[in-house]
């Protein structure tokens, strides 16, 4: 009952928002429009995405123009929801913007080691990143190096981490992106219990729980199968907490010469049944399809708790993902069966 009390608004607030999102017969229209200008008059004439494309020019918006204009939806949402929470929903959703900070420390730290790209335009970014985070988006944007961009992070939470990690002989791109990726669920896991209790708790618990399991697995089986990786570095890699993968499992996973295929990889685990059967799947598509199915399952069963909320994320998040996707391929001149398949 207190839930029911605590979430009325919020869930009645997403339900208007999801109501809003693109449909897949929309979807069908879109990806047999021909060009890119084409996709942005109908976003523009698209309830979620009128206010966002109000008076932009289609003919001359560029794919980078494209893509903040996108992700400046996500962000909007993201805001809608957070002034609609409670104080309690305001304090997880204030911890769940480290998805956003790190995205972005990932982007800036490509496009700097990326010397064939220009500058990353973030400034439609302060809006949001003055009011939800502590990093100081002027100075990181103006970072020219990695040295720059590290020192003007100091005072945050990812300093130390980063620092770390510059310190390495030899780092890569790839250091950077694991460090930033086990600092963002290594935080969120460790944090959510000061936040968070009851229904709310167990739903978080098992959402990040999964989202853990499974980028192990994929990690994992790229080390085994693409890469020449010591099992001890693979260790070093993985995200050091276990849902429903117990540490013995993982054990036995790593130190494995017999893995071949993901089916085997994934036997006997929790895992094993979610669409493979024998056949032949991506570990991306698995990932897609096991979260989709989890956020599904959570709503279904605890409608009145941040199951809403994350809910509703993930689904913009992969909105705005797919619409990326389809607009690239179009100006490729993808057939609408090849976008489809692509997007699914």
């Amino acid at each position: 009952m207190n839930n029911l009390l605590a979430y009325s608004g919020l869930t009645t607030k997403v339900r208007a928002m999801e109501s809003h999102l693109i449909s897949s017969s929309e979807y069908e229209q879109i990806i047999n429009l021909s060009s890119v200008s084409e996709i942005v008059g109908y976003l523009q004439n698209h309830l979620e995405y009128c206010d966002i494309f109000d008076g932009i020019e289609t003919s001359e918006l560029h794919r980078g123009g494209l893509e903040r204009l996108l992700m400046m939806s996500e962000y909007k949402s993201f805001a809608k929801l957070y002034n609609f929470s409670s104080v309690k929903g305001r304090r997880y959703l204030k911890l769940y913007f480290i998805k956003y900070e790190t995205r972005l420390l990932k982007q800036l730290i490509r496009e700097i080691m990326d010397t064939r790209t220009g500058a990353l335009d973030i400034d439609f970014l302060s809006l949001y990143f003055d009011r939800f985070s502590d990093i100081n988006l002027k100075k990181v944007s103006a970072a020219a190096t990695l040295e720059e961009l590290i020192e003007t992070l100091k005072g945050t939470k990812y300093y130390q981490p980063l620092k770390k990690v510059q310190a390495i002989d030899g780092v890569t791109l790839f250091d950077y992106e694991i460090c930033l990726d086990l600092f963002h669920f290594q935080t969120i896991w460790n944090d959510k219990n000061k936040y968070l209790k009851g229904k709310d708790l167990d739903v978080i618990t098992e959402l990040y729980g999964t989202t853990i399991d499974l980028l192990n697995l994929q990690w994992i089986y790229r080390c085994k199968k693409y890469y020449n990786i010591t099992n001890a570095d693979i260790y070093a890699l993985i995200i050091p907490i276990n849902h429903k993968l117990r540490k013995s499992k993982l054990k036995a996973i790593i130190e494995s010469d017999s893995i071949i295929s993901l089916p085997d990889m994934l036997q006997s685990t929790c895992y094993s049944d979610y669409g493979t059967n024998g056949e032949d799947i991506s570990l991306e598509n698995l990932y897609k399809l096991v979260l989709n199915r989890k956020h599904k399952l959570l709503m279904r069963y605890n409608p009145y708790s941040l199951a809403a909320v994350n809910y509703y994320l993930h689904r913009k998040h992969n909105e705005i993902t797919k619409l990326i996707t389809l607009t690239e391929c179009i100006r490729y001149s993808y057939t609408p069966a090849e976008i489809k398949k692509l997007i699914e």
